[in-house]
């Protein structure tokens, strides 16, 4: 048996200890990690439904392609543009400080084309500095 298979085997024994399956805690996590992605299939399901979604998809298109936009410099305030924001935080109109300009990341995966060329600051609840990477095209200054 290969150190490998041995490791698999040794994880999947610690697994099965105490009667044959994860603890509940695992799968209630799970549970509520399934629900909430299905919930979200559910919202993209409706909104593409309705009369607004190509619209604001082409929206999106010429925001995330805007030709005139003002190239970035660290120090500059910014924010999300409309349906660009990909990450959690900062939130939707609230402003972010460009901390630098970064080499190029390549995309993680085939399906993400964000090339995460610019860090972006905010302070979250504990006023703590927390900085996020992302693709310059999603931000825009921001208007007080």
């Amino acid at each position: 048996m290969s150190e490998q298979q041995a490791d698999v085997n040794s994880d999947e024994n610690t697994l099965n200890a105490d009667g044959g399956g994860p603890p509940a805690e695992v799968s209630e996590l799970y549970t509520m990690f399934r629900r909430e992605e299905e919930r979200k299939r559910s919202r993209y399901r409706e909104y593409v439904q309705r009369d607004e979604y190509l619209t604001d998809l082409h929206q999106a298109f010429a925001s995330f392609y805007e030709k005139d936009a003002e190239p970035l410099a660290p120090g500059d305030i910014v924010q999300w543009k409309t349906f660009m924001r990909n990450r959690p935080y900062p939130a939707y109109l609230s402003p972010a400080i460009v901390m630098e300009l970064a080499p190029s990341t390549p995309p993680a995966n085939d399906l993400d084309d964000d090339v995460e060329d610019v860090i972006i600051g905010y302070l979250d609840g504990d006023q703590d500095l927390r900085l996020v990477r992302t693709d310059a095209r999603r931000l825009t200054l921001w208007e007080d």
